[in-house]
């Protein structure tokens, strides 16, 4: 599901907050034009699998060192891969939280934005534990495709079309990566919202504020169309993952800075959290940002844009039930006894209509 972070005041969550739900989605995608994401990833297997070094591990805070060194073999191993600002973020991440060293996580960052400047990621988070997050759509569907041995070495790889076909479900996961290649969320815009969190955590607010409006201008520039792309390839039989999974870096720069806004001037915080549901969600699509637009035009008093804000919300949620139930794969019936408990789509729906009654 698609998920907007709120703000935290515990730093190490703050890039969390931030988007670091930044849900990116593959490298620089220098594959074929007519190559497919799941033959792509049995391809490149040895560049991508170190990412995953430990991940797992709940004391991966503990085994930090192992992972280090797994990030760095890539950068050092597959350096033309399109794997390398993957490990490079993963390893800003591990040295600000592991490290404490937000100096030098930094300008780590600084060269990553400026090496890859056309790249994309799927470093999606930021947080305590992981140091790292993967995009929750890649890490969960890469594993049907390739088995490793201990040493790393492939022990069974198997594309979609194994069986002579490819079913609904794997042409759903195409669909999402197929999108994510034509309109990349880019690792420069990863960057620097890991760099704004770090500065705030080194309570150098005006640092981020910079960083951040930076992002939201060259935003300004892009983003309608963006989401206007979103919104058709979410609308499509077999666009479930990008209605339900996809969340841009740069609504997440708009939030983070509508948030520090409102310290200081709500009705500037509540214009600009306005003005990213007009380019992104003016029909409700993107549901979880109207949502939390009402929230905070509430919170500051603005009732009318509240009631507007949660209207649109609930119109998309009704939505997204309706796409939730209609999606063509197989489905297991429900457990006996369970048949009337409402989805979590259906819940956050009635969660929204007691906001607009309240």
């Amino acid at each position: 599901m698609k998920y907007v972070r709120y703000w935290q005041s515990n730093w190490k969550l703050v890039l969390l907050c931030m988007g670091i739900t930044i849900s990116l989605f593959g490298s620089q995608y220098a594959m074929a034009e007519d190559e497919r994401w799941d033959q792509e990833m049995i391809r490149e297997v040895a560049a991508w699998s170190p990412l995953l070094a430990k991940y797992w591990d709940a004391d991966s805070e503990d085994n930090w060192l192992e992972r280090r060194k797994a990030l760095e073999a890539i950068v050092t191993k597959h350096a033309n891969s399109q794997w390398v600002d993957d490990a490079q973020l993963a390893l800003a991440c591990g040295m600000a939280v592991f490290e404490n060293d937000i100096s030098g996580a930094i300008k780590l960052l600084d060269r990553v934005i400026a090496d890859y400047p056309d790249a994309s990621t799927i470093i999606v988070g930021y947080g305590p534990g992981f140091g790292y997050e993967l995009d929750r759509t890649w890490l969960e569907s890469q594993g049907s495709l390739v088995f490793l041995n201990d040493d790393g070495t492939v022990r069974v790889a198997k594309p979609f079309d194994r069986n002579g076909k490819i079913g609904d479900s794997d042409q759903e996961l195409l669909t999402y990566f197929e999108h994510m290649r034509r309109y990349p969320r880019k690792t420069t815009v990863v960057a620097k919202l890991l760099q704004a969190s770090m500065y705030l955590h080194a309570k150098q607010e005006e640092k981020a504020i910079v960083i951040l409006d930076g992002v939201i201008a060259d935003a300004r520039k892009t983003l309608a169309a963006t989401a206007a792309a979103d919104r058709k390839a979410a609308q499509g039989k077999y666009g479930w993952y990008i209605y339900e999974r996809l969340q841009r870096p740069e609504y997440d720069a708009w939030i983070t800075r509508a948030r520090l806004l409102a310290k200081s001037d709500a009705r500037k915080s509540t214009e600009l959290i306005l003005e990213l549901t007009k380019i992104v969600s003016s029909d409700g699509w993107c549901w979880e940002i109207n949502e939390l637009a009402g929230t905070m035009a509430r919170q500051n008093k603005q009732e009318a844009n509240a009631i507007e804000q949660y209207e649109l919300a609930a119109k998309g949620l009704k939505i997204a039930i309706e796409k939730d139930r209609n999606r063509p794969i197989l489905r297991l019936p429900p457990a006996k006894g369970s048949e009337n408990t409402p989805t979590p789509l259906e819940q956050r729906l009635s969660d929204v209509q007691k906001k607009i009654a309240k």
